[in-house]
């Protein structure tokens, strides 16, 4: 399985983390995989902030580990803070600012590490090619998930190669393209219309829900997920967990559901 990135070219668009948050805990709740979720910016964790804000910092025990070559798959493991029980997983950011300036040091023995001890790791990274973690992170991911955002001055930017919209690594790594906070009643920008724009043969969508913003905002992200990730065809979270689905399939190859996903027939509007 892997390294999974979560990027995107400009900071404030996309929905990274909202992604990176919806996948990993879609995929831990729907696949037998255990899987980790962590931040590549260790003094701050969005993702954290979204799906276990109580945390342990887990990342300055790691770093005394690997700082000293001493880091291992037994001592990584009790440092991370268990979501969902033997399935999700989340590395705790610090608040030492000082354990954040050393830890690009040995952050790559770190990754493999993490990537050794989960069938996946989802990092969210910082958008942008200029931060050095993120650039490590991309480097070593099997699988980088590219957001954007439904907006054509970014798109345009991003897949005319700009400077400072793209970075040679995407040429280099497996790499997927997801429009986050997608709107159906977008007509300029659908994702029909931006594969035929920018001639691209594979595009996903992640629908902008109020419901996951709502959650995310009282602070009850995993419990509205795992109340709603297996929603019922008629529910009116359908749409959304059969885009999810699709992007889940996708990055580890996880077989239709029967029943709603084998026959939910709603699409993006073209």
């Amino acid at each position: 399985m892997g390294i999974v990135a979560f990027w995107g070219p400009i900071h404030g668009q996309g929905k990274m983390s909202v992604n990176a948050s919806l996948l990993s805990s879609y995929i831990a709740l729907t696949n037998q995989k255990q899987v980790l979720a962590m931040d590549s910016q260790f003094t701050y964790g969005r993702l954290q902030d979204i799906m276990c804000r109580d945390a342990e910092d887990g990342i300055s025990q790691i770093f005394t580990y690997a700082n000293t070559d001493n880091l291992t798959v037994e001592s990584f493991k009790i440092y991370t803070t268990s979501v969902i029980e033997k399935k999700l997983y989340i590395l705790g950011a610090t608040k030492q600012q000082l354990v954040s300036d050393y830890l690009s040091g040995c952050f790559n023995s770190i990754l493999k590490c993490a990537d050794d001890c989960y069938d996946l790791v989802f990092i969210d990274t910082n958008a942008g090619i200029y931060d050095s973690n993120t650039v490590a992170v991309l480097e070593n991911a099997d699988l980088i998930v590219v957001n954007l955002p439904q907006e054509g001055y970014v798109l345009e930017k991003f897949f005319n190669r700009e400077e400072g919209y793209w970075h040679p690594v995407l040429d280099q790594r497996n790499c997927i393209h997801v429009i986050g906070g997608y709107q159906d009643n977008y007509d300029h920008y659908t994702t029909t219309k931006i594969k035929r724009r920018f001639d691209l043969k594979e595009l996903y969508a992640v629908p902008n829900s109020k419901f996951v913003h709502k959650s995310i905002i009282e602070q009850r992200f995993m419990q509205w997920m795992i109340s709603n990730y297996d929603s019922d065809r008629n529910d009116e979270n359908a749409y959304l967990f059969h885009s999810i689905n699709e992007i889940a399939e996708r990055i580890v190859g996880l077989p239709r559901k029967q029943g709603l996903f084998a026959i939910l027939s709603k699409k993006v509007k073209e």
